[in-house]
């Protein structure tokens, strides 16, 4: 049988892969009476689809995996074609293949008596393999492996570290020249790992920490970073944006000599964060949510006075827009920050992230404003 989750009781895995069975074999009946590439081969990756042998082969073993009483753990490539099956399943039935009846056929008195009222629920809600999808993947990074391996391309740390995904699980899914590059840019990324610290001087230390934020920027709007900040429940509170925006700085800087220290006291309150490279390369972040009322305190006050108390020249003031309104009422913030540099004889950047996920994809934009890259 395959593995679940463990919270979930034994009984309710035995059941939900009993309904796994039905399924798979309703696919294996109308697959089998047509060609090979009509149905079958559907459910694997392109690179795949071509050796009918071996697709046989592999859909044969995922049946036994789901029948016998070993508990089997998926490995993606497996998960990949259980996925699509499961969807095939539902996408192609009247009435998305209704899984009410099955169900009810094993909640006997007895079963009943072993589940509490959680567990009870959601077998009760599964209605099609659709809601079967979602009780058996935790994720589904296995569809997203050619995102993944184009976010590798450029920055592996993200992948490995922020994302915490290992492709080496995944190569199976990659194309065979595919395969061959990841190998060859994680063999590099392997060896630059082992290279000496890279060292700022004063004046790149202020250009790598703008490309810091930049990156953030990018990471939210153009990666669908947006999606951890601004959920279905809404957005996400200043702490959880402050924490990633942690994990990617240190990401960013870590084959480096610049320390990412966070809620840093400087006598006069706690700075979001403070970059430094020994006491003469320094710099001040702090983030704000643009739903806050009085947001532009943070970058009119409370970042000059952080500077001026621990005679820092640097600072970012770095703002979280959830709503395209707010992105764009704030724009008269860099205005701002340039006053404020000529002011108080400071370099102050602003700079908005729009996390609101409105930006169009690429298939939709008509003209380049649309492309939002500034």
């Amino acid at each position: 049988m395959i593995n679940l989750d463990k919270e979930y009781p034994k009984e309710f895995i035995k059941i939900i892969n009993y309904l796994l069975d039905d399924i798979y074999s309703f696919f294996m009946d109308i697959g089998g009476n047509l060609d090979f590439e009509d149905i079958y081969a559907t459910v694997f990756p392109e690179h795949k689809q071509e050796d009918q042998i071996s697709a046989m082969q592999d859909l044969k073993t995922l049946h036994h995996y789901i029948r016998d009483r070993f508990p089997h753990d998926l490995s993606p490539f497996y998960e990949y074609v259980l996925y699509n099956v499961l969807y095939f399943v539902y996408d192609s039935s009247d009435d998305g293949f209704n899984l009410e009846d099955i169900i009810s056929k094993h909640l006997s008195e007895n079963i009943i008596r072993k589940f509490d009222d959680d567990t009870l629920k959601i077998l009760r809600n599964i209605q099609t393999p659709y809601d079967v999808i979602g009780i058996i993947f935790e994720d589904i990074d296995f569809l997203d492996v050619g995102e993944l391996f184009d976010i590798y391309k450029n920055q592996p740390e993200i992948v490995t570290k922020f994302l915490n995904v290992d492709l080496d699980c995944y190569e199976e899914l990659m194309p065979e020249d595919i395969k061959a590059e990841y190998r060859v840019i994680k063999d590099n990324f392997t060896a630059h790992s082992l290279d000496e610290v890279k060292k700022y001087n004063s004046n790149e230390f202020n250009e790598v920490v703008i490309e810091m934020v930049k990156y953030f920027k990018y990471a939210i709007e153009h990666q669908k970073g947006f999606e951890l900040l601004n959920t279905s429940e809404g957005g996400v509170n200043e702490k959880k944006v402050q924490r990633l925006f942690q994990i990617i700085a240190k990401l960013f800087f870590k084959d480096s000599d610049i320390l990412v220290n966070s809620e840093v006291d400087l006598g006069r309150g706690c700075v979001d964060f403070y970059f430094s490279i020994g006491k003469n390369k320094r710099a001040l972040i702090e983030l704000k949510l643009g739903k806050h009322q009085r947001y532009q305190d943070g970058i009119k006050y409370q970042l000059p006075t952080y500077l001026i108390v621990e005679d820092v020249d640097f600072g970012f003031f770095v703002l979280i827009c959830y709503t395209a309104k707010e992105y764009e009422k704030s724009k008269e913030l860099f205005k701002t920050a340039k006053e404020l540099s000529a002011e108080y004889k400071k370099d102050i950047r602003f700079e908005q992230i729009n996390a609101s996920g409105n930006y169009k994809s690429a298939s939709e934009i008509k003209n380049k404003e649309e492309m939002n890259f500034e």
